[in-house]
């Protein structure tokens, strides 16, 4: 169309998008999670005998952790991957800005930042990111080496992230809610919202 307006005007001898056939634009829907799925999963998450899982082999996985609730609330209300989730600390919380700074792992490793290069996000701190934190301890840790997201557990970072996104998958299929949400899905909601 900006082509054949500016042949129009005399700005362009020709169009060289004209044999090009019009592409059709499909909206995809994304799925997000309500407000009321939101409060009946940190409910069911509470449960430690709702986490067990039973595998094809016979055998049963154990997927309750007390932090869950608290990997899911920092899910929505930083709308960060699972994996800046469990990397996030204490010390990256600044009170005078009102946000947590976070590496950007995926963009940086896409296209190679380190050292100054690194791209990092500033989460800003809503009133409900504010209330979870101070019951996550920040008032303990603050400015500290600890990592925000299960401080004391003993599992490897990226045992965590995997953990997570076991965990939360098992746990929302509970709810039968007829979608098929994963972890991931907390940062459309958020983005959504």
């Amino acid at each position: 169309t900006f082509f054949n307006y500016l042949v129009e005007e005399w700005l362009a001898s020709k169009n060289p998008f004209k044999a090009i056939p019009k592409q059709s634009i499909t909206k995809k829907e994304i799925e997000t999670m309500s407000k009321d799925e939101f409060e009946k999963l940190l409910k069911i998450l509470r449960k430690p005998e709702l986490g067990i899982q039973k595998l094809s082999t016979g055998e049963s996985k154990d997927l309750y952790k007390e932090w869950m609730t608290d990997a899911v609330e920092l899910g929505l209300f930083t709308g960060r991957r699972n994996e800046e989730i469990v990397m996030m600390k204490w010390k990256n919380f600044s009170e005078k800005d009102n946000c947590i700074r976070i590496e950007d792992f995926k963009v940086n490793r896409q296209k190679g930042n380190a050292g100054e290069n690194k791209k990092y996000i500033n989460v800003p701190i809503i009133k409900e990111l504010k209330n979870l934190l101070i019951r996550m301890g920040y008032d303990k840790y603050q400015n500290s080496e600890k990592y925000i997201l299960a401080p004391e557990e003993t599992m490897e970072r990226e045992t965590i992230k995997n953990f997570m996104t076991r965990s939360f998958s098992h746990y929302w299929k509970q709810l039968d809610t007829g979608k098929n949400l994963s972890y991931k899905h907390l940062r459309k909601t958020y983005i959504s919202a």
